[in-house]
């Protein structure tokens, strides 16, 4: 047993607990009935903390219920070997895309690492990793030279953002994975910046286009009490059926005054 005080936080939490979900009540009735059957697991950190690896929901639960001793094992880890226990002890219950954060965490501080080191510390098969960090979406030759080792992880992960991947796969074979990573990165900033940049065109044309909408109600109301629009209008056309015509595009907001407005709009936008 330990003291609830004295266990903290794990300092990355990839799935915060949803306390309104139905398993968060069910966990509450049943440590309420039974107490905790299943001790938590945690680490000791260089500052000599005592850290929760895994059992973040019993341990809400145990706060919120006032209990002020819970049942924990305490292991000798690193932060390496943490973030792997955490996958390992939750891995066969729950979906393996749910491990992303951790994997990466742990790739980030070994970014050499490959999928068949990575397997064998994890005591899982290469295609659980494929299936956390995504790897469906390399082609088949590239996957065969990660699972060579090849290629390390994290590059693997990273070529996995790109859409052209194919003028990176040398690349990533040739280099070490930390000098790959700001190259690669820089080409992910740059495919963002052109995505963002055809949503903008897409949205906002840069050829200026008259736009139709029909005008608020409120202000067809006050025209039809005061024809402030409609003597303009009437003045402007030469016939009655320029005048019906006029009002139509009154109505639709692409009357010369409200082409004026749109124009000047599109000006301010800079495109």
């Amino acid at each position: 047993m330990i003291s609830i005080m004295d266990l903290r936080l794990p300092r990355l939490v990839w799935d915060w607990p949803d306390t309104d979900s139905v398993e968060h009540m069910e966990l509450v009735d049943s440590i309420k009935a039974h107490g905790i059957l299943m001790p938590l697991t945690a680490y000791r950190r260089k500052d000599d903390r005592i850290e929760i690896i895994d059992g973040l929901r019993r341990f809400l639960v145990a706060s919120e219920l006032g209990i002020e001793s819970i049942p924990c094992s305490v292991v000798e880890a690193d932060r390496n070997e943490a973030l792997l226990l955490h996958v390992r002890l939750n891995a066969d219950h729950r979906p393996a895309k749910e491990f992303v954060g951790p994997i990466r965490a742990f790739l980030r501080r070994n970014p050499e690492m490959t999928i068949a080191g990575l397997s064998q510390r994890l005591h899982k098969a290469p295609s659980f990793i494929c299936e956390a960090l995504s790897l469906g979406y390399l082609d088949d030759e590239t996957r065969t030279h990660v699972h060579r080792g090849e290629i390390p992880l994290q590059s693997a992960y990273l070529l996995c953002k790109l859409i052209d991947k194919s003028r990176f796969i040398d690349l990533a074979r040739a280099l070490s994975a930390e000098r790959f990573k700001p190259i690669v990165c820089e080409a992910i900033r740059t495919q963002q910046g052109e995505r963002r940049s055809n949503i903008l065109r897409r949205n906002y044309p840069t050829e200026f286009k008259v736009r139709t909408w029909l005008r608020q109600i409120d202000d067809v109301r006050s025209e039809l009490e005061t024809s402030e629009a409609g003597a303009r209008l009437t003045h402007e056309s030469m016939t009655p059926l320029d005048a019906w015509k006029a009002a139509i595009r009154w109505v639709l907001n692409c009357d010369d005054a409200s082409a004026v407005k749109q124009r000047a709009a599109h000006a301010r936008r800079g495109l």
